[in-house]
């Protein structure tokens, strides 16, 4: 086998992993198990949230607009850029009341979207030492 084909192959595999991934993903939010406002968050997981909220809403209106959001995942990304495509990805899949702002009940699944994204993509933008 060439190694062009193995690369291929290679490819192939991944892309159909990702596919399952997501179609999961996709599974358990319309069956309610990722909203935040189906279970009780813990204490210490409201206050990091709430902490989060406090730092990066800077109008101070109680929700992340883009450019917040933007911010946020740029330092859960240790600095790597971020693309506007997946700011917008994250936020259409957290911002269920479809406003185009991240709320602090929204701001979990927004979260937990960014990972699940920043494991796919597993970007070198970054290099590991």
């Amino acid at each position: 086998m060439s190694m062009v084909v193995a690369s291929v192959m290679g490819r192939r595999r991944r892309n159909k992993e990702v596919g399952e991934k997501r179609k999961k993903a996709a599974q358990r939010s319309k069956s309610g198990k990722d909203l935040v406002g189906k279970f009780e968050m813990d204490p210490e997981a409201k206050l990091f949230m709430t902490g989060i909220m406090h730092k990066y809403d800077m109008d101070h209106d109680a929700e992340l607009n883009f450019g917040e959001l933007k911010a946020l995942m740029i330092d859960m990304n240790e600095g790597c850029e971020v693309l506007d495509h997946e700011v917008k990805t994250v936020m259409r899949g957290a911002d269920e009341s479809k406003n185009f702002h991240i709320s602090r009940e929204e701001l979990e699944s927004a979260l937990q979207g960014w990972f699940e994204m920043t494991e796919e993509k597993k970007s070198s933008c970054c290099p590991v030492s």
